[in-house]
């Protein structure tokens, strides 16, 4: 039986998202996928910031748009953004199991060649660097683009 989770879906109201336009929609969506996490994520974020941040930016003489734009949604994605990377990297790490089913990649292809030759020990260490690299990587990546983009 799959597990429900209600995703949080907004409505749109004079050009503001408000607490209480929030509905609740029962789908089946396992918990632990890779894309309902992150936008459940983005849209809880959105809701908690502070109203008063958007009249000011109206009081400003912003439209709804640039007041989105240029005001929450970068407060928004400092925020949402290094948990997003954290789940990114679960999921390269996790792609390992995709062996069970029949999928041969990193780990299954190691799992076979330690099979043929028993040097199981020497095999997985090298798996285990190889994702200690890939891992390196993202986070290296994910950190450049942050500081290229998040700079104030």
């Amino acid at each position: 039986v799959a597990n429900r989770v209600s995703l949080l879906i907004s409505t749109r109201t004079s050009g503001r998202l408000e607490a209480d336009t929030v509905k609740r929609s029962p789908l089946n969506v396992n918990p632990s996928s890779a894309c309902a996490l992150p936008s459940s994520r983005v849209v809880i974020n959105l809701l908690s910031a502070p109203s008063t941040q958007l009249r000011a930016a109206r009081c400003l003489g912003m439209n709804s748009w640039q007041a989105y734009t240029r005001i929450l949604i970068p407060q928004v994605m400092r925020i949402v953004y290094y948990p997003m990377t954290n789940q990114f990297v679960w999921v390269v790490l996790m792609s390992s199991l995709g062996m069970l089913v029949g999928y041969r990649e990193l780990t299954g292809e190691t799992q076979f060649f330690a099979s043929k030759t028993y040097r199981i020990f020497e095999y997985f260490a090298v798996t285990a660097v190889i994702y200690y690299v890939m891992v390196k990587i993202i986070l290296g990546l994910s950190k450049l683009f942050a500081s290229r983009f998040f700079r104030y």
